[in-house]
């Protein structure tokens, strides 16, 4: 899951980059959501937390924040969120380095420039988010923590059931391990164990009821009914920061 900020002005400006980068990011197999405001003062902190790649107009009228502003707030928040400037000004470009701008894209070139800087910003989302590496048939395999829908647990062995994507190659993976080892290096990761032999990924969670869960791709599993009060209280906690 991609999550997209864009903030400019004009209203369709947004809407345009909108459907192209999502369009792009499908292509790649990744879903996204993506965040549109027209000025800074409407940008909710939690946004700006969360948020992995951010298109920025660079000055607003009529607002006291631009998007220099918005970029330093997202730093200050401790996100490392890649940031694209879209500008009819490059003299942007010097001030920038203090908080580590990714691209710059003049207005008149966003028709030509945007898909490919957007695949690259994207690619480095990837690069830089948290892995697992699962020790199989003698090699070690690297595992985005994004990409697993839940870890199941199968007599001696887990099995790590994944979303489909253009990066997964296969929709499994099985090793000799155990679930309760696997939820002690998960736990602050976003991962909770609703069932002795389930391990969820909260971010794929679209319900959660008493006696089961509803997976983003349509799954559902068992919860721990004794359990439920807890698992919720634990899964509101995550997704007020998430």
């Amino acid at each position: 899951m991609l999550r997209l900020l864009i903030c400019d002005s004009d209203a369709q400006y947004s809407l345009d980059i909108s459907a192209q980068v999502r369009s792009i990011s499908e292509g790649m197999g990744l879903e996204s959501v993506i965040y549109m405001y027209s000025c800074g003062e409407e940008i909710p902190c939690q946004h700006l937390k969360c948020c992995d790649i951010v298109f920025l107009e660079a000055a607003f009228p009529n607002s006291r924040i631009d998007g220099m502003t918005i970029a330093r707030n997202i730093r200050r928040l401790g996100n490392n969120a890649i940031i694209i400037f879209i500008t009819n000004n490059s003299d942007y470009a010097c001030e920038g380095y203090e908080i580590n701008v990714f691209r710059y894209i003049l207005k008149d070139q966003v028709s030509y420039k945007l898909k490919s800087i957007a695949k690259m910003a994207i690619m480095q989302v990837l690069q830089d988010r948290p892995r697992i590496q699962i020790p199989q048939s003698g090699e070690s395999v690297s595992i985005l923590l994004d990409d697993i829908l839940y870890i199941e647990a199968q007599s001696h062995t887990v099995v790590f059931h994944l979303v489909k994507t253009t990066y997964t190659k296969h929709r499994k993976v099985v090793c000799y391990n155990k679930i309760s080892l696997l939820e002690e290096q998960l736990n602050n990761q976003g991962f909770m164990r609703i069932h002795r032999s389930f391990l969820i990924n909260m971010r794929h969670i679209t319900k959660l009821q008493c006696d089961k869960v509803t997976l983003a791709n349509g799954q559902e599993l068992n919860v721990s009914e004794k359990n439920y009060r807890s698992l919720k209280k634990k899964y509101h906690a995550w997704k007020e920061l998430n």
